[in-house]
């Protein structure tokens, strides 16, 4: 048994297919039979059973399978450790929830950085929860950002222990509006949700992606008020359409005030809703965070600090 092998068996798993598998691993489906029997006859257990509509693993290989993703977890982080990461390289993996103050984070920490004759690789992805813990257990991501309801804590916690991850507590907020300053809702003193019926909402599309818990995960949700929608797919957008239709408003996570000034832009409180949310920082068990992990969580921390958010 070799490292290769343990890749073998975790595509297999993955692909719940030897053929497809083979077919993602570039190798004939033959072989990649042979290997995997092979290996089941060494450790005696079998591995996969065997059914029409392609390969499922047994209880013992469930086990093996976990096994053989741990042991490439550690591989790869013992060559990311002490191959080509050095002061010329700037390597990030992150996986985050579509928040403003991450984003303002991300790009304030790269702006620090001085990319000349640097290699760089640097990834940032936001996605929900979900994938997030997916991503950072399988050794896609090196650390990430969770958000969820307070109701819903266990449920996320019990999940992130029994996949042995670490976290902290790093934010605890409610859903704010956010409008622009010709919104006539920022002349009243206090917003209810009843002063929003006549708003025109703006949610994202996008429901793999819940930057609002509010309205994208239960469409029936009490705090919908508005009667008028407008979807969108993508980030780029939002901002103006909150501009150039001063009745709309969006639901958000408290974002920095420079971002607000830059775009014309308020954050209300509604004084009924009263949903509140966490956002965790997370990363395996074990993992020895990077200089770039580090500077990117201090500044995440940095800007939650001195924006008061």
């Amino acid at each position: 048994m070799n490292l290769l092998h343990l890749k073998y068996v975790i595509e297999v798993a993955k692909a719940g297919s030897i053929s497809k598998a083979a077919s993602n691993l570039y190798m004939n489906q033959p072989h990649l039979s042979k290997t995997i029997k092979d290996l089941e006859e060494n450790m005696q257990i079998i591995i996969f059973e065997r059914t029409s509509k392609g390969v499922i693993p047994t209880k013992k290989g469930a086990e093996f399978i976990e096994r053989a993703k741990s042991i490439i977890m550690q591989v790869d982080e013992m060559e990311a450790m002490y191959h080509g990461y050095d002061d010329k390289s700037v390597h990030l993996d992150i996986c985050v929830p579509r928040a403003s103050y991450v984003a303002n984070a991300f790009t304030n920490y790269l702006s620090m950085i001085n990319f000349r004759d640097k290699n760089i690789r640097v990834n940032y992805r936001e996605t929900n929860s979900f994938d997030t813990i997916k991503e950072v257990y399988e050794g896609d991501a090196n650390i990430g950002i969770i958000r969820f309801f307070e109701n819903e804590e266990n449920c996320f916690i019990n999940l992130l222990e029994t996949k042995e991850l670490e976290y902290e507590k790093i934010y605890k907020f409610t859903f704010k509006l956010l409008v622009s300053n010709e919104n006539p809702l920022v002349y009243k003193d206090k917003i209810s949700l009843n002063d929003l019926v006549e708003q025109i909402e703006i949610t994202h599309g996008d429901i793999s992606l819940p930057a609002l818990p509010l309205v994208s995960t239960n469409r029936n949700d009490e705090t919908r008020q508005a009667k008028k929608e407008i979807t969108i797919y993508e980030r780029g957008i939002q901002f103006e359409l909150l501009n150039c239709l001063p009745h709309t408003y969006m639901w958000v996570s408290p974002i920095p005030q420079n971002i607000l000034d830059r775009y014309n832009l308020k954050t209300i409180t509604c004084y009924d809703n009263k949903m509140i949310c966490y956002d965790l920082l997370i990363k395996r068990k074990g993992y020895r965070l990077s200089k770039e992990d580090q500077g990117f969580i201090k500044e995440v921390k940095r800007c939650l600090r001195e924006n008061n958010i």
